[in-house]
């Protein structure tokens, strides 16, 4: 088996933390956020993570490394076997805390949409296919979304395709609403 390295650039909301605002029954499959789904799959090692923003870059360093206060999650056997370990208090007699394990039972549920984009992707790299929404289809979108937010912003009128102004761009609400990414904002509010 082939393993690819991957790196996340940028970590916000899509990136590492929208899972966190999925609810039980809402429809959606997990994992969701890219870094998740790269963790998913085994064929993908995840080796870089970066951001401009030093605060969320730690936060997503935090939120990844599979450590907790109270122990620490160990996940084996490509995804299929998940260990608790934890410090247990010392038995009579011993000085030090003696580790301790319990196997938690794996997540009965099929692939996200995105894990399954990242298969697609390996399968494209191996065989040498094309992908079914190809970084053109993503492009064309793109022009098409600044296209409409343009004609919107002008009242309506025809705006023609290609763009030709090339500097036009979309910026996340989130960036319109303050200094702050929404992931870490939201976190910030929760006290954590």
């Amino acid at each position: 088996m082939t393993t690819y390295r991957a790196a996340v650039i940028g970590l916000g909301r899509i990136a590492s933390t929208i899972d966190e605002e999925i609810e039980k029954y809402d429809g959606h499959a997990l994992p969701y956020s890219h870094i998740a789904c790269y963790t998913e799959v085994p064929e993908v090692a995840l080796v870089g993570m970066a951001d401009t923003w030093a605060e969320q870059r730690e936060a997503a360093e935090r939120k990844w490394n599979f450590a907790a206060t109270d122990g620490m999650i160990r996940v084996i056997d490509d995804g299929r076997a998940i260990e608790h370990w934890v410090l247990n208090e010392p038995p009579n007699g011993m000085r030090k805390q003696a580790p301790a394990t319990r196997v938690l039972p794996p997540p009965l549920r099929q692939h996200s949409p995105g894990v399954n984009a990242v298969y697609e992707m390996i399968d494209c790299i191996e065989s040498g296919g094309r992908p079914r929404c190809s970084g053109d289809d993503a492009h064309e979108a793109l022009e098409i979304g600044i296209a409409t937010r343009k004609s919107h912003a002008q009242g309506g009128q025809r705006v023609d395709l290609p763009l030709e102004d090339r500097s036009l761009l979309i910026v996340p609400r989130e960036v319109l609403m303050g200094d702050t990414p929404r992931a870490i904002a939201r976190r910030n509010d929760r006290g954590g």
